[in-house]
């Protein structure tokens, strides 16, 4: 068991110091996972977890953790701005000097959910829809198939 870090405070009392405890950093406490089902995913700059997870699907949400920055990824270049040889309408024009005027005058900003937090929106729809089907008993079996077939294709690469 790790002993516990803790920060100190220099204050001056009188003409002397005297070093107080501020905070407390303890590594297993910080790391502790709740009760319940959890999936975490280890990248190269951080991880990724899932707290909470119905066991049923835990090789879906996996796989998803895998996908998310590759989502956000295409996220990415699907808003990037896009050059266009016709010039704006004057409409247009007009509308956007009009919309920065009152941008300008207000203390307003346009802002929008992160790329991630999109990637992370999607994959909770993909979850529950899983979790639906995932009670039909026949979709269940052809899960389960899936499941052993992927594990065998698995093996095979890991002989080759």
């Amino acid at each position: 068991m790790n002993n516990p870090t803790i920060f100190y405070r220099r204050v001056a009392v009188g003409k002397r110091h005297k070093y107080v405890p501020v905070k407390q950093y303890d590594e297993e406490l910080t790391s502790a996972l709740p009760y319940g089902c959890h999936v975490q995913h280890v990248v190269k700059n951080g991880w990724s977890r899932t707290y909470n997870v119905d066991p049923a699907v835990i090789p879906f949400v996996a796989a998803a953790m895998v996908l998310k920055h590759k989502i956000v990824n295409i996220i990415s270049d699907a808003e990037k701005f896009r050059v266009t040889e016709t010039p704006p309408t004057t409409r247009a024009h007009k509308d956007a000097i009009k919309l920065l005027e009152t941008l300008y005058h207000r203390p307003l900003m346009l802002t929008g959910p992160s790329k991630d937090q999109m990637a992370t929106d999607v994959l909770a729809v993909l979850q529950d829809e899983a979790v639906k089907l995932l009670t039909n008993e026949s979709v269940y079996a052809a899960y389960e198939q899936f499941l052993i077939v992927a594990k065998l294709s698995a093996e095979n690469q890991e002989r080759q």
